[in-house]
């Protein structure tokens, strides 16, 4: 299996969207961005989108979107023993604020 990013799409803005020949290549370099360490990630993509994680496959992604925004709230496995999605959710740890 791959990986599965989730991505915060602001409808309205989605004239902008249709008129840029850029948006799946920026769409795509914010994806592998948002794979890397976080001092190195870029969170939207020209006010747009925004890409909220990315795991792999096998991973449960538990996110909530509000406010034109998105956060990972946590993580869970997707498939047990016998191959049953099965969703374990683990809270992601708090960030220390400066």
């Amino acid at each position: 299996m791959g990986f599965n990013a989730a991505l915060v799409v602001l409808c309205d803005r989605l004239d902008e969207i249709e008129r840029d020949p850029e948006f799946g290549k920026k769409v795509a370099n914010a994806i592998r961005e948002n794979s890397m360490p976080e001092k190195y990630r870029r969170t939207y993509i020209t006010g747009q989108t925004q890409v909220v994680c990315v795991a792999h496959a096998d991973t449960a992604q538990v996110i909530k979107v509000g406010g034109n925004t998105g956060s990972l709230v946590g993580y869970g496995l997707s498939r047990n023993k016998m191959g049953k999605l099965e969703v374990v959710w683990e809270p992601e740890p708090e960030k220390e604020t400066p």
